[in-house]
């Protein structure tokens, strides 16, 4: 329902855009959807893009919408505050999922090499984990386990413990276990 949201929200401020597909995700089939901005486009009113850190100005790179985790719009004086005068015409700010979940391999890597080293031999993937937090299973749909996970500050971690359920068949999964205060 989310997803459909902020598909939505980046459909209704992509003035002058094109669409390859329908946007909407509620079907799971395997064909890539894209959004993608004309850059053809003399329109000077559209808004900057923000795609996982990068600012796109005249054209935005393709996504598929289920890649994408938070669509974040600013307009006015707190898109001028942040980006100068090129947020005069509004942000919008995508983040998507590989991008945090890189961001928060790094964070955790630094603290645990049987991690680094699981990831370094699985392809970066470790989506089928058990996520603890200070002795409490993470819950919920995983864009949302993911986003708790990039929330993490990296100065508040204390230690990051990894349970390879190959090494210990008692598991039922691998468990990345994380010991973090707040200040």
């Amino acid at each position: 329902m989310m997803r459909n949201l902020y598909c939505s929200i980046v459909l209704l401020f992509l003035c002058g855009t094109a669409l390859s597909q329908s946007v909407d995700t509620t079907h799971k089939d395997t064909s890539k959807r894209r959004i993608f901005h004309d850059a053809t486009s003399k329109n000077t009113s559209n808004p900057l893009y923000v795609i996982d850190g990068v600012i796109f100005k005249d054209h935005v790179k393709e996504i598929d919408p289920l890649d994408i985790v938070k669509v974040d719009v600013l307009k006015d004086i707190q898109a001028k505050n942040i980006y100068g005068s090129r947020g005069a015409n509004g942000v919008i700010v995508i983040t998507t999922r590989q991008f945090l979940i890189n961001k928060y391999h790094k964070k955790f890597i630094a603290f645990s090499k049987s991690y680094s080293d699981y990831l370094k031999t699985h392809e970066n993937k470790d989506g089928d984990f058990n996520y603890i937090l200070n002795g409490f299973p993470l819950g919920g749909k995983p864009d949302e386990i993911i986003e708790r996970l990039y929330e993490i500050n990296s100065e508040d971690i204390q230690s990051v413990t990894f349970l390879d359920k190959s090494k210990n068949p008692e598991l039922v999964k691998s468990a990345l276990i994380i010991t973090a205060i707040r200040k």
